[in-house]
């Protein structure tokens, strides 16, 4: 039997899929797959995914096709559609990390950036491109000062700095977290 990608228990799959599709809207569908095997190349070799990665993009375009068709995809997808706007600041906080993460491995991969920007960095800082709330932005920043940053070395002496991401109940899964790790310069 085929495996199946873990959708229901990493809903931040299907997170990844929209972000995908809305903000990175000129990528090719076999750009898409490429970042999103990339992102869970763990999770999809502990479903049966052989060499980590599903092996078609279809798979993943007929996700996004079904997320309004039935009431049982409708209820997968609702809690994954808000727009960044009318998001929790924990919401908000997971969703831009995710943003973030898909941009630096699409980077990484040598594909093309966003189309649409949710932040722009300034030096260690970030400014939203998009207006939220001043209870939710306070909110946002009392959780990015309780994100603890670990440091992590390498064992081929490369040092990544990495912060985890806690998420939404209706967004966790089996993880509750993601990971965003980065080469220290």
């Amino acid at each position: 039997m085929a495996p199946t990608v873990p959708y229901d228990s990493h809903p931040i799959m299907r997170l990844v899929i929209r972000i995908t599709r809305e903000h990175f809207d000129e990528l090719a569908g076999r750009d898409r797959l490429a970042i999103f095997n990339a992102i869970f190349r763990e999770q999809l070799r502990a479903a049966g995914f052989v060499d980590g990665g599903i092996p078609s993009y279809d798979t993943l375009d007929s996700q996004w096709r079904d997320r309004s068709r039935t009431e049982r995809t409708i209820a997968k997808w609702e809690p994954l559609l808000k727009r960044p706007e009318s998001m929790t600041a924990e919401e908000l906080w997971a969703y831009i990390w995710l943003y973030d993460v898909v941009r630096l491995v699409a980077e990484g991969l040598g594909i093309r950036g966003p189309s649409t920007k949710l932040l722009e960095w300034q030096g260690p800082d970030f400014v939203l491109q998009f207006n939220v709330d001043n209870d939710v932005w306070r909110e946002m920043m009392e959780i990015r000062e309780e994100s603890e940053q670990v440091l992590t070395d390498r064992s081929d002496g490369t040092r990544f700095i990495g912060l985890t991401i806690d998420l939404p109940d209706e967004w966790a899964g089996v993880a509750g977290h993601f990971t965003v790790a980065r080469p220290l310069q």
